[in-house]
């Protein structure tokens, strides 16, 4: 992710990488919906996500999550959010960040 800095779609957070088994994607400061689940029965998600810190320490709140925080910091070699769920009920996720973070979350028959 640090060979993409200084380009433009950095710059925008619109930086993804895609495998076989999760989609996962930058962050930036302030706070994202993410949606998850569109509620007609083709989810494309699983349940498991992490979000771990690029570089500086952050402080992150989320909503949706079955372990959700509030006011928590998380850095590298620290407390990261790694194990986490989306609750079955949830259809957006949302997740505020004072530092940028990458946001990973399961594809949908890979569990």
């Amino acid at each position: 992710m640090y060979l993409f800095q200084p380009g433009p779609r950095y710059e925008q957070g619109r930086v993804f990488l895609l495998s076989g088994q999760s989609l996962t994607f930058l962050l930036k400061p302030g706070k994202h919906a993410i949606h998850v689940r569109d509620g007609g029965g083709g989810d494309v998600f699983a349940k498991h996500v992490g979000i771990v810190p690029l570089g500086e320490p952050s402080v992150i709140t989320t909503h949706g999550l079955e372990w959700d925080v509030e006011n928590w910091e998380t850095h590298l070699g620290g407390r990261i959010s790694t194990s986490n769920h989306v609750l079955p009920e949830t259809k957006t996720v949302i997740v505020e960040t004072t530092n940028q973070v990458i946001f990973t979350i399961a594809l949908a028959g890979t569990e």
